[in-house]
């Protein structure tokens, strides 16, 4: 019980850095064994010369997009602040396809509730994560 959540998960599970470094591995050792599929899409705020936002404009944006990705992923994804200007979110049982429409889903509702600041676009990279490899090293004697 004392694992276990206290309350009823709401929106996307946002973790450190290095916490999110440790699901990942997680995920990438479940792939040896199970017939899952997971990506890594990584969302980069920029303004329209694809340099990182003014730093007026920055924290507000961010805390923005963050709660974007919260509301807009199930309660079993997970997602981190990567940068001052980016966010890397984990996605399963998606595909390339799926891992491409949430992350437009993302930015479609980060531009409606940013509408009144111009100058500023959310690119987004997916990944497919890969099951570990898993490497013998022979002793030679």
């Amino acid at each position: 019980m004392e694992l276990r959540e206290k309350t009823s998960p709401q929106g996307a599970y946002c973790q450190d850095f290095a916490t999110f470094k440790q699901l990942y591995r997680f995920v990438e050792r479940g792939l040896m064994r199970l017939p899952i599929s997971a990506y890594t899409v990584l969302l980069t705020l920029v303004d329209d010369r694809k340099q990182f936002v003014t730093l007026q404009d920055r924290e507000y944006l961010m805390e923005k997009l963050g709660g974007t990705i919260c509301a807009s992923l199930r309660s079993g994804d997970v997602y981190t602040r990567y940068s001052s200007c980016q966010y890397l979110v984990m996605v399963s049982d998606v595909d390339n396809q799926n891992a491409e429409l949430i992350a437009n889903r993302i930015s479609e509702t980060f531009y409606a509730e940013t509408a009144a600041i111009k100058d500023k676009l959310l690119l987004h990279h997916c990944y497919p994560l890969k099951p570990v490899k898993i490497y013998v090293y022979l002793a030679l004697t």
